[in-house]
This record gives C-alpha cells, sequence and structure tokens, in this order.
C-alpha cells in the first residue's frame, strides 16, 4: 500500500486513538496494527483486515465498545497484550490456524463475546485472556494447548471447559 508514494507497511502506533471513526478498512500490503493503534475509538462498529496482516500490537483495538465482530486473517501469527480488551459488543470472533498463544488479556472484559473457536495451532493461553466474558460459557481447547494461566478464565461463570482426557484442559478444568 502507498500514500503520497510512499510504501506503508503498518498502522502506526495511537495514530487514530481516541478517534470518532466509524469503520476501517486496512489496505492490502499492510502487516501490521501497531499498540493502540485504534485505542478507545468508541464509535468503531467495522474493521476490515487485509490477508497481508501478521501483527496485532498491544492494545490496537482496545476499548472500541461498539466493534461487534471482526475477521482476522489467515495470514495473521500474533496478537499482542489486551488487544481486543473491553471491546464490548464483540460477540464472536474466529483465531486463525497458526496463532499459537492467547497472550495476557487478549479478550479481557469482552462482556458479548459468547463463541470462541480455537485453532489447533494453539498451544498456551494466558492470564485473563478471557476474564470477564459474562457470555462465554463453552469454550474447546485444542488439544496442543499445553499451558492455561490459572487466572485466564478468571470471573467467568458458569463456563464448560471440554477438551481431550489427560490433557491442559482436563488438569485446568478439574483445578477450578
Amino acid at each position: 500500500s502507498e500514500i503520497n508514494g510512499q510504501a506503508v507497511w503498518y498502522i502506526g502506533s495511537s495514530i487514530f486513538e481516541n478517534s470518532s471513526i466509524t469503520s476501517v478498512t486496512v489496505p492490502e500490503g499492510v502487516e501490521g496494527i501497531e499498540h493502540g493503534a485504534f485505542y478507545e475509538c468508541r464509535s468503531l462498529t467495522s474493521v476490515t483486515l487485509p490477508s497481508s496482516l501478521t501483527s496485532i500490537g498491544m492494545y490496537a483495538f482496545q476499548n472500541c465498545v461498539k466493534l461487534q465482530s471482526i475477521s482476522l486473517p489467515a495470514s495473521l501469527t500474533s496478537m499482542d497484550y489486551y488487544a481486543f480488551s473491553g471491546c464490548d459488543a464483540l460477540n464472536s470472533v474466529v483465531i486463525p490456524e497458526g496463532i499459537t498463544k492467547l497472550v495476557q488479556g487478549l479478550f479481557y472484559s469482552c462482556d458479548s463475546l459468547s463463541q470462541v473457536p480455537l485453532p489447533e495451532t494453539l498451544t498456551y493461553i494466558g492470564s485473563a485472556a478471557f476474564s470477564y466474558c459474562s457470555q462465554l460459557k463453552t469454550i474447546t481447547i485444542p488439544q496442543g494447548v499445553s499451558s492455561i494461566s490459572q487466572y485466564a478464565f478468571q470471573y467467568v461463570e458458569d463456563l464448560t471447559i471440554q477438551g481431550y482426557s489427560g490433557s491442559a484442559a482436563e488438569t485446568f478444568a478439574n483445578s477450578q
């Protein structure tokens, strides 16, 4: 992508912070969305991400309270701390194959989040990744997950954890 003849590879840190934008289409060629790029964009309802995107930075979409869904591209390999935390209206998200870690606070306090199919490539679920996701009632943990923080699902009541016998999911569920 280009702006005024200059190549654009990343959406810069805090570039749209607190803006009143309602929708955004990130152009093809952009590989990363940096720290806080759309932080506190409380009117943002629609985001279209390119197939070239590989990383989403810390707090990138934090507190985008009207964002209801987001389609994460298959090219995505990392999402940083609290990237989607506080997205109150976010009700479902499909995490693409290739993602291995759900880091601290990734979906923290996404009150409407009720569906999160996890990729088979996942190996780690971090602290508070889904804490305060009050509508999350069932989650299936892939067999390859070897580590789940004891606080990954803190304050998620009546959660059913589905997993494999002898897996980290079973160990985690039995410890709760």
